[in-house]
């Protein structure tokens, strides 16, 4: 079967409103993955905390979507999905809108466990909604096409020039302070390799690649290129010239 009938077939076969949420989910989706990055460099700055600080506060949003998850069918069934759903999206508007206001650690963490809890509920609604009017022989594809939707999204990032080699070795200060803040890891090596010298280390290596490109500091980094993942070279042609193969 051609794929282009196949596709409309299967468009008719869903119900247009299980289309609308797909859409929306796909909107919502985006917004995050676009958003969510920059949180926790947001809070760092606006409060001036330790990044473990402020990655525990935006914890708070996965505790009270767990507690939320205990509750959430059930006020599905009272409310009504699409209700439900709108209060969701709703709050997620509010929840951004207050973030500009917020001031203290106590107000974000009030922020993260309500939004937490809120968030929820638009994927719990639209699964119940898709249980209700999609036959039960095809809700296996469409609940498939939904975790599709809700794990898209793009991807930001703080890009590096490449056009110099030293793009890495201005930020290797950072990096230093990111490693001395995973305790766990010092704690490990301390324990079962009798190092305490980590960050010394990490210099040691970085100056080793960076040797390969004329540079104080490099960075190595090992494509995997198990069965099905890209077999061609992604990383040389991210950075061209940068990359050294050995």
């Amino acid at each position: 079967m051609h794929f282009p009938l196949k596709l409309k077939q299967n468009f008719h076969r869903i119900p247009l409103q299980i289309w609308v949420i797909f859409a929306g989910s796909l909107i919502f989706s985006i917004g995050s993955s676009m958003a969510w990055p920059f949180l926790n460099i947001y809070l760092r700055e606006r409060l001036n905390l330790p990044l473990r600080t402020t990655t525990l506060l935006i914890s708070l949003r996965a505790v009270t979507g767990i507690l939320a998850s205990f509750v959430a069918g059930t006020i599905c069934d009272k409310f009504g999905r699409r209700g439900v759903m709108l209060a969701s999206l709703l709050g997620g508007t509010v929840y951004y809108f207050l973030m500009v206001y917020a001031q203290t650690i106590w107000q974000f963490a009030i922020l993260m466990g309500i939004w937490g809890a809120m968030d929820l509920f638009y994927p719990i609604g639209s699964n119940s909604m898709i249980a209700d009017m999609v036959k039960a022989e095809d809700r296996l594809e469409v609940y498939s096409l939904m975790r599709m939707v809700n794990n898209a999204g793009i991807g930001t990032a703080v890009p590096a020039t490449h056009e110099s080699p030293e793009a890495f070795s201005s930020v290797i200060d950072i990096k230093t302070k990111m490693l001395v803040c995973h305790e766990s890891q010092r704690n490990w090596l301390l324990a079962h390799h009798g190092i305490d010298e980590y960050t010394d280390q990490m210099k040691k290596l970085g100056r080793k690649r960076g040797a390969a490109i004329g540079a104080e500091f490099g960075e190595g980094f090992r494509q995997h290129l198990g069965h099905a993942y890209p077999q061609d070279n992604l990383l040389k042609a991210e950075l061209g010239n940068l990359v050294h193969m050995r």
